[in-house]
C-alpha cells in the first residue's frame, strides 16, 4: 500500500453507539481490579490434594501442602490462574507438580522442585530460591519453600522455561530439578 492511499484509510474501529458504551465495562473488564477478588482456577485435583496432604508430617509433603494451599489464595503473581493437574512427594527432599501455567493454558507442564536448590547458591539458574522469594532459615522451612514455589515458579508465566523443557512420553514438558529420568508418579495413582 503506497503511502498516501495509507494516509486516507480510516481506521475499523466500531462507530461508539450509546449502546456500545454501555457494555464496555462487559466488554473490557476493569485490569486494575483487586486481584483478591476476581475469580480463581480451580481443579478438582487440587481441591483433593490439598486435603489428601493437610496432616503431612514429612517434608516434602508439608512442602507440597504449603504450595497447593498457597496457590488457592496467593495474589503475589499469577496464582490464580494454575490449573492443577497432579502433584506429589517426591523422596524426602522434593515436590513435583503438573499444572497449567498462566496465560499458556494449553500446555502441561511440570516442575521438581528440591530442597537443596533453597541453601545451595550456585550461578543463575530458573527459578534461583536463593536470590529473591521467602526467606528460608539454614534448615529450609517446608511452608516457606512450598509458597516460594508456589508464587515464584508455579504462579508465574513460563516465559524462558519453554526453551528449556524436556518432555516426557505423555507430552508434559518438565523444567526445574530434574534427574536424567523425568519425574513419574508414584505406582497406584
Amino acid at each position: 500500500m503506497d503511502e498516501e492511499r495509507a494516509r486516507r484509510v480510516r481506521p475499523r474501529w466500531p462507530v461508539l453507539t450509546r449502546t456500545t458504551l454501555q457494555l464496555m465495562p462487559t466488554l473490557l473488564p476493569d485490569v486494575s481490579s483487586d486481584p483478591a477478588t476476581l475469580p480463581r482456577i480451580r481443579s478438582q485435583r487440587h481441591l483433593d490434594l490439598v486435603e489428601r496432604t493437610s496432616g503431612a508430617t514429612d517434608w516434602s509433603s508439608r512442602a507440597l501442602h504449603a504450595c497447593l494451599d498457597h496457590l488457592l489464595v496467593s495474589t503475589v503473581t499469577e496464582a490464580s490462574r494454575v490449573w492443577v493437574v497432579d502433584a506429589w512427594p517426591d523422596h524426602d527432599d522434593a515436590l513435583c507438580i503438573v499444572y497449567r501455567p498462566p496465560h499458556d493454558e494449553g500446555r502441561v507442564v511440570g516442575l521438581r522442585r528440591r530442597r537443596r536448590d533453597a541453601v545451595e547458591p550456585s550461578d543463575w539458574r530458573i527459578g534461583d530460591m536463593t536470590t529473591w522469594g521467602y526467606d528460608m532459615d539454614p534448615d529450609v522451612d517446608p511452608v516457606r519453600f512450598g509458597w516460594n514455589v508456589a508464587d515464584f515458579d508455579v504462579g508465574e508465566p513460563l516465559g524462558y522455561v519453554t526453551t528449556v523443557l524436556r518432555y516426557d512420553v505423555a507430552d508434559i514438558g518438565w523444567w526445574g530439578n530434574l534427574d536424567d529420568e523425568l519425574p513419574r508418579p508414584p505406582a497406584g495413582r
